[in-house]
């Protein structure tokens, strides 16, 4: 505002500071440059206000060069650029460049924790869903000597070993569902009905 109030403007100053020949010849100046050309004479230093949204702009580099033609034009030398290509360089440059760099690294940081936090969880619960559907021990083996009462082959003993296991992993997933839903399980008549699985493996063992 020191450096450029009043000299954006069609309006002359004070006397004391510009005559009438120099007034003409500013405005003349500016009328004819980018900045007069493009309108921009609301972009000045004016006041406060102005002054803050001028350097706004020239923050995010908003066609900043028509604002320091201006200001060339209207001190009529070439010193405004070196105040308007410093401030470039130490805000956009530097500071902006920095600050985003923050930023990014935060949200890279951010989302990194989010990842193994996430992780984390699909271990436990994977841990916890493995816990509830295995089979305890000992149901996982079936006495051969009982089985061996009626008569049956090793080979029967084993089959029937898989199928009770898999049923009993059935019934667990199952009662794991109901619980998740809300459903009494106990209230209901359960079927479990042969899938083409189940017929393709007893087709192959007819065969074997």
């Amino acid at each position: 505002m020191e450096l450029f109030a009043g000299l954006l403007s069609r309006k002359c100053l004070n006397a004391k500071f510009e005559s009438m020949q120099e007034c003409e010849l500013r405005v003349y100046r500016l009328e004819h440059s980018s900045y007069g050309l493009n309108n921009y004479w609301s972009n000045n230093f004016a006041t406060l206000p102005n002054s803050l949204v001028t350097l706004y702009e020239q923050m995010v580099v908003n066609n900043w060069v028509i604002v320091m033609e201006g200001c060339v034009a209207g001190t009529g030398n070439e010193w405004p650029r070196l105040y308007f290509i410093s401030f470039w360089v130490c805000c956009v440059v530097i500071t902006m460049n920095v600050l985003i760099a923050f930023l990014i690294d935060a949200y890279q940081a951010h989302v990194s924790s989010i990842a193994k936090r996430v992780e984390r969880w699909e271990k436990d619960r994977r841990r916890r869903l493995h816990s509830q559907t295995s089979v305890p021990d000992r149901l996982r083996s079936v006495s051969v000597r009982s089985v061996n009462s009626g008569g049956e082959s090793v080979g029967e003993i084993e089959r029937k070993r898989k199928m009770s296991m898999k049923e009993i992993v059935w019934q667990n997933r199952l009662q794991m569902a109901g619980d998740n839903l809300g459903y009494d399980l106990s209230r209901y008549s359960i079927k479990k009905e042969k899938g083409v699985s189940d017929f393709y493996q007893e087709l192959f063992q007819a065969d074997g």
